[in-house]
């Protein structure tokens, strides 16, 4: 019999509640004839947004091979993707070395957000050490290198076929080199 009065558990006493944050809720109705109905209610909400990343690094200094795959769980899917280089995918490639940040957003408009790096190696430098040959048709001529950032090990390939670090028995002349780090950059 009306009218109803409404006594929650957390104090308010009108009969819609709205804006609540996850939890339990509990309320007495109450008529007018003094007849009581309780009732309880739970408002849950989705696990928070979570993300995994698997980055592949750039292969060689100054390229772009990098690359960023995600895996979302949490939240509500669908999930939209917002990554700072403008790309709107849940994977990137052909990435930089750099930072890169991604805007997670769900279906209810929850966002994650998360700052990746993508690194590469150091550029390969290589320094010689020069000795000539002590005379015009001496064969005891020697260069010797020292190479430094790729990633190690190194291959030597000489203009005159040797392939280690340091080329001697040489004879006057110009000979080339080629380095070649463990991932193929020259």
């Amino acid at each position: 019999t009306a009218p109803y009065t409404f006594a929650w558990s957390d104090d308010p006493t009108t009969e819609d509640r709205s804006n609540l944050l996850a939890g339990t809720y509990g309320v007495t109705i109450t008529d007018g004839n003094n007849c009581e109905e309780v009732r309880t209610y739970t408002v849950t909400q989705a696990d928070e947004i979570e993300i995994t990343e698997n980055i592949t690094n750039v292969t060689c200094s100054g390229e772009a091979t990098g690359a960023i795959n995600l895996s979302v769980t949490g939240g509500t899917p669908n999930y939209f993707f917002e990554w700072s280089n403008n790309a709107f995918t849940e994977d990137i490639s052909n990435l930089e070395a750099g930072d890169y940040t991604v805007t997670v957003t769900d279906i209810n408009e929850c966002t994650a957000v998360r700052t990746f790096t993508v690194d590469q190696p150091d550029s390969l430098r290589v320094e010689e050490t020069i000795s000539d040959v002590s005379c015009s048709l001496a064969e005891d001529g020697m260069i010797s290198l020292e190479v430094s950032g790729g990633t190690e090990p190194y291959d030597y390939t000489w203009s005159d076929g040797s392939n280690a670090a340091t080329a001697s028995q040489l004879s006057g002349g110009t000979y080339a080199v080629t380095v070649t780090d463990n991932n193929g950059c020259e």
